[in-house]
Formats: C-alpha cells, sequence, structure tokens
C-alpha cells in the first residue's frame, strides 16, 4: 500500500469499492448467472456504511470498522476505510499487503435486462447482452476479502512490490 493510502496513525486506508467491472452475479428471475453492471452515477451513498469482515454481517464482531468519505470518481466509488481498535488481524494483513481486495455489498433498486445476442443502450452506453445494468442501487456494507468478485475493487494504490520496513514502507 502507498504510504499516501495506507495512514498507519488513523488506521485508514483509502479503497475503490465498486467500479463499472462486468461481475458475474446470480440472476434470480433467470435463474442463472449473468454479468452485472454497477452504474456508479446510479449509486446512492451513504455517509458512512458498514466495514465488515468478508460480508459476514450475523454479529456486532464480524464489523472490523466502517468506511466514510464515500465519493463517485469516474466511473468507479471510493471511499476511506477506517478499522476499529479490535480489527488488528485485519489491519495488519492490510499493512503488510497481503490483504488488497474489498467488495461492495449492495441492494439494487433499478436495473436493466440487455438479452443474449442484442444491443442496448442504458445511461448512454451501448452493453451487449447477456447483462444486467442495475441503474439504480444502494452501497450498504464494504467487506475486506480474500479474492473480491470486482477485480478492479481494490485498496488504492496498492503495490504487490511494497515492502514493509521498520521505517515504513518502501517502494
Amino acid at each position: 500500500v502507498r504510504a499516501e493510502s495506507l495512514n498507519a496513525e488513523s488506521r485508514t486506508v483509502e479503497a475503490v469499492i465498486s467500479t463499472d467491472t462486468p461481475v458475474p452475479m446470480m440472476d434470480w428471475e433467470r435463474w442463472e448467472l449473468v454479468p452485472e453492471v454497477l452504474r456508479s452515477e446510479g449509486a446512492q451513498l451513504p455517509s458512512q456504511i458498514p466495514f465488515l469482515d468478508n460480508h459476514n454481517r450475523w454479529s456486532t464482531s464480524d464489523q472490523i470498522g466502517s468506511a466514510r468519505d464515500i465519493k463517485r470518481e469516474g466511473g468507479a466509488i471510493v471511499g476511506e476505510l477506517r478499522f476499529a481498535s479490535s480489527a488488528d488481524e485485519q489491519w495488519n494483513l492490510v499493512r503488510e499487503g497481503h490483504i488488497t481486495d474489498v467488495s461492495a455489498g449492495y441492494q439494487v433498486l433499478e436495473k436493466t435486462f440487455v438479452p443474449r445476442g442484442t444491443t442496448q443502450k442504458v445511461m448512454g452506453r451501448d452493453y451487449i447482452g447477456p447483462v444486467n445494468v442495475v441503474t439504480k442501487w444502494k452501497l450498504r456494507e464494504v467487506s475486506l476479502t480474500p479474492i473480491g468478485a470486482d477485480e478492479q475493487a481494490k485498496l488504492r494504490g496498492f503495490d504487490s512490490a511494497a515492502v514493509p520496513s521498520e521505517e515504513g514502507f518502501k517502494m
């Protein structure tokens, strides 16, 4: 993680929470996996949401912090992840560069299905089916996860060559 993204004093790191990268998701209306695109301009962004351990939401101990300062940047949703004092294990895995992925937990409010073999313009962009284009959605949580579905959703500035040292992180 680049020094300008990770702040050891405040136990925070910036993250790309979601992008418009198509992600295979279960379409319960069709009972099949269909690529799904989250359009950032359709997102409802609360001022603060839970930061969870791998989408676990059954106990308050599953919450490892909060995500704040959530905003749109181009086609992405970004925010600052704040680690709770009780989340030392997760914080150390991130600080040491072992975990880089995050995943958005969201509620779909409106979507457009583009059938297989057709092209349809949705929110000014052409999509080739099959695809679900989510045009209105609510961000509910962000999770730290070993392998995120959206390959572009990462802790910001992660550099696999970054090596922790006693002086901090070197690039």
